[in-house]
């Protein structure tokens, strides 16, 4: 039989025997017009610039970030904003002569009452009509703080920002969105107040007003809504709710804020408080049995007339209300239980197997007190 030959195995390569070649940008055609782009050799100036993630108001926005907050008009967003940026500033988390306030949907007087309460913390103030300002100038303005490096740590609000960009201009937003972005880049903050519409979507959510290019192109993004309140109606609570986030911004928070009369806005700034989530959750279910508080009421009818069946119930049910068997049902089914203050009824095996809905003695309704009459 032949003998066949085989290669000798190869020898193994030690770090001495390597020959690196020059660096690799070298190896490029320096007529490579990309080449003035590249970052190479700038990474202790990009150290330098970029921001560490630290929450601001409330961890509602990030350091380095561009974040926008939609609302309906009157909610309270403004409010809630200079609540929280007093909150910031009194932590030492940053310092006032690094925010610039833009009061640009306000009066005179309005301006004057947010001069006097950002002022002694040293926080600058601008207002179109003053020294000037005026709001198509801003986006010419970060441009050139962009060009002459001079961002800084500046963490700039723009309230509103409609009164900067036409939001309805996919076009115009996506220009702005492009010049926040290369602000932040530059180691800027911004934070944009913007409304949503009267009307909400096909899933009970608010929808944002104009064009989707300032959320797509901002960092992070929360929608703000007034909760239904019925036991206090001295206060509004708002809850805000993460919409888009890059970073690790809060999902979701609620605060609660004055409404009597005659208080002044310095008051009510001082009046801000952060609401608990589980007191969040007591008045969303007092704004659940308000809202089912017909069917409720048609479904103990029931129960209390001896119809215990729950289709039986159902079809007694719609009878009464403009309400059709399948939402009965999910109603009958959606407080049914044995704790007196989330359900109204339970369900029971009786003698001989039989099945039925009963009511819970001491089932609390919505707005009252533990032992009160429904």
């Amino acid at each position: 039989m032949k003998q066949l030959d085989f290669p000798d195995p190869p020898k193994s390569v030690s770090a001495s025997d390597i020959i690196f070649d020059a660096p690799l940008v070298a190896r490029h055609d320096s007529n490579n017009p990309l080449l003035k782009y590249s970052l190479i050799g700038s990474l202790a100036e990009l150290q330098k610039q970029a921001q560490e993630q630290i929450p601001l108001l409330g961890n509602l926005c990030l350091r380095g970030q561009a974040t926008v907050w939609y609302a309906k008009p009157n909610v309270g967003k403004t409010l809630i904003t200079l609540h929280l940026l007093r909150e910031t500033l009194e932590r030492g988390t940053i310092d006032g002569g690094q925010v610039f306030y833009v009061a640009a949907d306000d009066t005179a007087a309005g301006v004057l009452e947010k001069l006097q309460i950002l002022q002694p913390f040293g926080i600058h103030v601008l207002a179109p009509g003053f020294n000037n300002l005026q709001a198509k100038d801003l986006p010419r303005v970060l441009r050139a703080m962009i060009a002459e490096d001079t961002v800084g740590d500046s963490f700039l609000i723009l309230d509103t920002l409609k009164k900067f960009v036409p939001l309805m201009s996919k076009q115009e937003s996506s220009a702005f969105a492009d010049v926040a972005r290369q602000f932040v880049m530059k180691g800027g903050t911004i934070l944009g107040l913007a409304h949503t519409n009267k009307r909400l979507g096909a899933d009970g959510k608010p929808i944002v007003a104009g064009t989707s290019d300032i959320l797509d192109d901002f960092d992070g993004g929360y929608t703000i809504v007034e909760l239904p309140q019925q036991a206090n109606r001295g206060e509004r609570v708002v809850q805000f709710d993460c919409i888009k986030s890059r970073g690790q911004l809060i999902q979701q928070v609620a605060y609660g804020y004055s409404v009597e009369n005659g208080v002044t806005y310095a008051e009510l700034l001082d009046s801000v408080r952060l609401i608990d989530p589980d007191a969040v959750s007591q008045i969303r279910r007092e704004a659940d049995q308000v809202a089912d508080l017909e069917v409720i009421a048609a479904i103990e009818s029931s129960i209390a007339e001896g119809i215990s069946g729950k289709i039986d119930i159902a079809r007694a049910v719609t009878s009464r209300c403009k309400i059709g068997r399948q939402a009965a049902c999910r109603i009958i089914e959606k407080y049914t239980g044995e704790d007196p203050a989330v359900h109204r009824w339970t369900f029971s095996v009786g003698d001989r197997g039989k099945q039925g809905f009963i009511l819970l003695a001491n089932a609390i309704a919505p707005g009252c007190a533990p032992g009160e009459e429904f």
